[in-house]
């Protein structure tokens, strides 16, 4: 008899202590699921957010990359244009005479170990090379008589391709610079570069 009220008064105790265990895992798991909804709805916006940035970022990076290839093109000019001035600040003052010498021929001949070329252009498809040889021929015919050596170099910047065309070879970079102004002489914009070992 005295066996039958322990179990019994076992029982009760344990019924006890599940209804209390039940009730508080009720309650932290209402808690948890409130915790979590609140950090998916915070987690929802921050990504909309990043999306929305994401996006702006795509549509202006193409413009970017142009004032980065911009940005390299002005720092070198801004260089010859300072060795430009210094060149004539150092030559005498010679009066000047109506008669124009003729502007002689580009050399874009072979030299030995050249480390130097003109870099003329700076396109995403190789195939619009040939036209923009074809258009600067045109435009300086006496220039491009003899022997033309040109070069492609393929480089890539943030994941696009660039094919840039670069005619001649010079050991000296004065000589390359001397070059590159006698083709903007005929508005050909070029810029000094290091030599390239691809013929086009």
């Amino acid at each position: 008899m005295a066996l039958h009220g322990t179990v019994k008064n076992n029982l009760i105790i344990l019924l006890i202590c599940l209804a209390a265990f039940g009730c508080s895992t009720t309650n932290s798991s209402n808690n948890s699921q409130a915790t979590n909804d609140e950090q998916v709805s915070i987690s929802a916006a921050e990504l909309a957010q990043l999306k929305a940035s994401a996006s702006q970022w795509q549509q202006a990076k193409p413009g970017i990359e142009r004032l980065l290839l911009i940005e390299q093109d002005l720092k070198l000019l801004i260089s010859q244009l300072n060795a430009v001035v210094e060149q004539k600040a150092a030559q005498p003052n010679v009066q000047a005479t109506s008669v124009k010498k003729p502007i002689p021929a580009v050399e874009l001949k072979p030299t030995p170990q050249p480390l130097f070329a003109l870099q003329v252009a700076s396109v995403t498809e190789r195939i619009r090379l040939n036209k923009t040889l074809a258009e600067l021929k045109s435009k300086a015919p006496e220039l491009f008589a003899g022997e033309l050596i040109a070069n492609v170099e393929s480089v890539k910047v943030k994941g696009t391709t660039y094919y840039r065309l670069k005619l001649g070879a010079y050991q000296y970079q004065k000589n390359a610079r001397l070059e590159c102004e006698k083709l903007k002489q005929f508005q050909i914009n070029c810029l000094v570069s290091h030599y390239t070992a691809q013929p086009f």
